[in-house]
């Protein structure tokens, strides 16, 4: 018998505009694909974190891919130092 993954909550998102500054310059990256992005972004709330896509696309693709086969915590916040690897 196969175990299914948790099931992963993913809120209807909304395209957002990041304040413009020059002194305090706005970096915002997709969280799926590591891409800058410029100007619009797409923000959804994914298992109560809102995070910051390039495209509603990568939402999805980071819900239906991303989680299952890497985890939710991996991510230059975590605490460890070695390289994760994918187990069989």
């Amino acid at each position: 018998m196969v175990d299914s993954p948790p099931s992963t909550q993913i809120s209807a998102g909304e395209w957002k505009l990041p304040d413009v500054s020059y002194v305090d310059p706005a970096r915002v990256a997709c969280e799926f694909c590591g891409r800058p992005i410029p100007r619009r972004y797409w923000s959804a709330e994914i298992d109560g974190t809102r995070r910051s896509f390039c495209d509603p696309s990568h939402a999805q693709l980071y819900v239906e891919y991303w989680i299952p086969t890497w985890g939710k915590n991996i991510s230059s916040e975590s605490d460890s130092t070695e390289p994760r690897t994918r187990s069989r």
